[in-house]
């Protein structure tokens, strides 16, 4: 595989390309992967992050992509979920990538270069789903021939792909949403969200009791699915576990960013009998405040440190059922909480549901419901397999712990092929997230490939 060595310019544009063998290569089909095409992917990828995308905020997203296709000659079709299909000549595969993006820090995201990656400073990056998008209209602008879908709000359960009313007639999707070299994803959990708010009643600190700030460190975020069995400390959990380990009276808890992923930052107040110490993954610091408590703190704080959190069920193929304690706020006078359940299968999904609703004097909304997805995959992927293979990927089959828009888009095709490709991202999700460049390049060249023998 021929792999860029790409310098970026003082303001992120990539601006010199060389790789170490010839300057570009043709299939049997006449499609190109050459040094220009790398080069105009990053233009566009720069372009497209210059817009705010952030799920629920992404209408300047959604008219650039419009616009980038109607310059070319190809009109989008779009639909009131905010989805975009674009049709080119006679159609065999539709790409598919959704363009809203988590959004944690700065935003929209800065990109630059860091030693081999592109990240974002002081925020989420966007290559999930960025990448997919860039590529594809890199693709439109080449005039190849296939189907072109930009789903929406994926990231707040996968809404545009829920509520798809354009249709793709190609009879094999591919969703562009995968995270690992080589990796064929043929199934993906199911999962949902759950909100847990009570009132809260305040009474005063006990004498003795001193108020501390308790705040996270070392807790760097992650995907809530894909991340989960990384050992990546939640600041939630920690902040929480510390408080109760220590009878400590809590007024207030507050932190994570996100709904899906692990949270890597907190705030409280609490309330101790003796002075408590900092840890490793926490920080104290003595203020004066009201003096003020919940009443029943050690009962709250022992439902908190009782949330499912974390891998819940694990077979030899890897995860079957997680949860993910997202968020906390405090606010008048209520204390609001969000879990995310993850499970390869309805029974996995209602054993979480089960535990999550046992604490029956929370208020428990359920939401941004979605299927497992199970058994994609057909000739289509067999033969991404074997380019893969020629190419000295490590490719191979997988069923992904995430969310994957094919688990409602196949109900929307239900004669076609689906299953799902993607570079290598690190730490999606979070504000470390990035991805390889020589991974794009890679990823770059199966899509060629795979469009050009279809």
């Amino acid at each position: 595989m021929v792999t860029p060595n790409i310098k970026i310019a003082p303001f992120g544009l990539p601006y010199r390309f060389t790789f170490s063998s010839s300057k570009k290569r043709r299939d049997r089909k006449g499609i190109f992967c050459s040094v220009q095409i790398m080069k105009r992917f990053f233009e566009i990828f720069y372009e497209l992050s210059s817009y705010p995308r952030s799920s629920g905020e992404t209408a300047a997203a959604r008219e650039f992509i419009r616009a980038f296709c109607e310059k070319r000659g190809f009109p989008a079709n779009s639909d009131s979920a905010g989805n975009l299909l674009v049709t080119i000549k006679t159609p065999k595969i539709c790409l598919q990538s959704h363009y809203d993006m988590v959004a944690i820090g700065d935003h929209p995201p800065r990109v630059i270069r860091d030693n081999g990656y592109l990240c974002a400073q002081n925020g989420t990056l966007g290559a999930d789903n960025g990448v997919g998008v860039a590529l594809m209209l890199r693709l439109i602008e080449r005039q190849i021939a296939g189907e072109y879908l930009f789903t929406n709000d994926e990231e707040i359960g996968l809404l545009g792909a829920k509520n798809l009313s354009v249709i793709p007639v190609s009879k094999t999707l591919i969703n562009l949403d995968g995270e690992e070299d080589g990796a064929i994803i043929i199934g993906c959990a199911g999962g949902a969200d759950y909100t847990l708010s009570e009132p809260l009643e305040y009474i005063n600190a006990p004498s003795g009791y001193q108020p501390y700030a308790i705040s996270a460190k070392n807790c760097v975020g992650g995907h809530s699915g894909v991340d989960i069995d990384k050992n990546i400390r939640s600041a939630l959990v920690e902040a929480s576990r510390f408080c109760f380990d220590r009878g400590a009276l809590i007024a207030s808890i507050d932190g994570g960013e996100k709904k899906n992923a692990i949270s890597r930052s907190v705030r409280a107040i609490a309330f101790f009998d003796t002075a408590p110490q900092s840890g490793e993954f926490i920080d104290v610091r003595p203020i004066k405040t009201e003096r003020k408590v919940i009443k029943e703190s050690q009962k709250l704080l022992q439902m908190l440190v009782s949330l499912p959190h974390g891998v819940l069920r694990r077979g030899e193929d890897g995860i079957h059922a997680s949860a993910n304690f997202a968020l906390a706020k405090t606010s008048a006078n209520t204390l609001t909480i969000s879990v995310s359940a993850r499970g390869h299968s309805f029974e996995a999904l209602d054993e979480i549901d089960r535990r999550i609703c046992q604490y029956k004097w929370f208020s428990i909304e359920k939401s941004a419901e979605y299927p497992p997805w199970q058994n994609g995959g057909g000739e289509a992927a067999k033969r991404t397999f074997d380019i893969m293979k020629s190419m000295k990927l490590p490719a191979r089959f997988i069923v992904m712990h995430a969310g994957l828009e094919c688990a409602f888009l196949k109900d929307k095709l239900p004669n076609a092929e689906l299953f799902s490709i993607g570079p290598e991202i690190d730490f999606p999700h979070s504000d470390k997230e990035r991805v390889r460049i020589s991974s794009i390049s890679q990823f770059s060249e199966v899509l060629e490939r795979v469009m050009g023998e279809a």
